[in-house]
């Protein structure tokens, strides 16, 4: 076990030398003799555990981190904010991913994130963005920033005449809610008698180009012992344990076997509100955990997969293994045994399956 982790657990603080030479002790011991032994060590050292709480949603958190992404983008000339763009996006996900969810708060900062995609021409993703902030809730008041904005995706994109002719109408509706004389009113109303919506973007700006990806062709034959692999199969010797043997000759390059994946993890947490939790792709519009801080995906579909795999159990107790400084190698193991157990459908069936494989050896 590392201990250092386990020094930040307890109180007063154990000095991390001791905790080593106590675990060196327990090296021959069953893990539920280890516990013991420990908590007896603990009990004759008068040590407490000292219990972290998770973080929580916070509207007064969100709101600081939305300002400061503000600052970054709007206090700064055009080519330095889009130059600013990848820490204005991180920012304003974390506002988000701190926002109470539904909250006007996580609505005002998906409203601003918008923004930033619009300045890096991912129109796309800047109306997700806005619809995702009108399906909450935006205030009134600041409606037609946000109907003008879509106007102009819209029309950029050269999408049906019909949805720029609605986008137009309202963003003339909303413009009567705005403060008369204020400066956004009275751009958004150049921009209308303009009838020029188009983006004439003021720095050109290249997107970086696509991660390359290995093109892993099918694999041809019927599947036998493997799920998704052939010309191999399992064997069981007492000596070697369970090993891969070739059923069949197996050409030179052959692609024998296709596998995902079983769970990942961040190993750098900082990175959390650019990368999706569950698929490792890259985000500048990721959507969070509805109950903690820290973790952010690439879309609804990825969010809902990993809540139902395993995020319903680790939630709240990934926030402290982080913060104690559990090395990642813990986590992931405690990730792929949650998954385990949602997958087998509790732990009396995971183990009746470990079971089953052990017979059938």
């Amino acid at each position: 076990l590392n201990a250092t982790w386990l020094t930040n657990l307890t109180v007063p603080p154990l000095d991390s030398n001791l905790i080593s030479r106590l675990f060196s002790r327990t090296l021959l011991l069953k893990d539920e003799e280890k516990i013991k032994f420990i908590a007896k060590e603990f009990h004759l050292r008068r040590v407490q555990m000292n219990y972290i709480q998770p973080e929580k949603k916070n509207d007064e958190l969100a709101r600081k981190f939305r300002i400061e992404g503000n600052n970054i983008l709007f206090n700064h000339s055009t080519r330095i904010a889009i130059l600013c763009n990848p820490p204005a996006t991180e920012i304003y996900t974390k506002s988000i991913a701190y926002a109470t969810p539904q909250s006007l708060e996580q609505s005002l900062a998906y409203g601003d994130r918008s923004a930033v995609s619009m300045m890096y021409q991912r129109y796309p993703h800047c109306l997700l963005d806005i619809d995702r902030a009108l399906h909450i809730g935006y205030p009134d008041e600041l409606l037609a920033v946000l109907y003008s904005r879509r106007l102009r995706c819209l029309a950029t994109m050269e999408r049906p005449q019909e949805d720029i002719d609605v986008a137009l109408k309202k963003t003339r509706d909303a413009l009567m809610w705005m403060e008369p004389g204020s400066k956004e009113r009275k751009q958004i109303q150049e921009l209308l008698d303009s009838g020029i919506y188009h983006i004439n973007p003021l720095v050109n700006y290249e997107p970086p180009a696509a991660p390359c990806r290995c093109i892993i062709p099918e694999i041809e034959g019927p599947f036998q012992e493997i799920r998704d692999a052939e010309a191999i199969g399992f064997r069981y010797s007492p000596d070697s344990g369970r090993y891969l043997v070739a059923t069949r000759d197996i050409q030179p390059g052959e692609i024998i076997a296709k596998t995902d994946v079983y769970v990942k993890m961040l190993a750098m947490q900082e990175r959390c509100y650019l990368v999706c939790a569950i698929c490792g792709e890259k985000t500048s519009i990721g959507v969070p955990c509805e109950e903690c801080v820290n973790t952010v995906y690439c879309s609804d579909y990825c969010q809902d997969i990993a809540w139902h795999e395993y995020h319903e159990f680790e939630c709240q107790l990934l926030n402290i293994l982080t913060k104690l400084g559990v090395p990642v190698g813990y986590r992931i193991a405690i990730r792929t045994t949650l998954k385990a157990i949602s997958i087998a459908g509790g732990v009396d069936e995971l183990k009746a399956r470990i079971d089953d494989i052990d017979r059938a050896e």
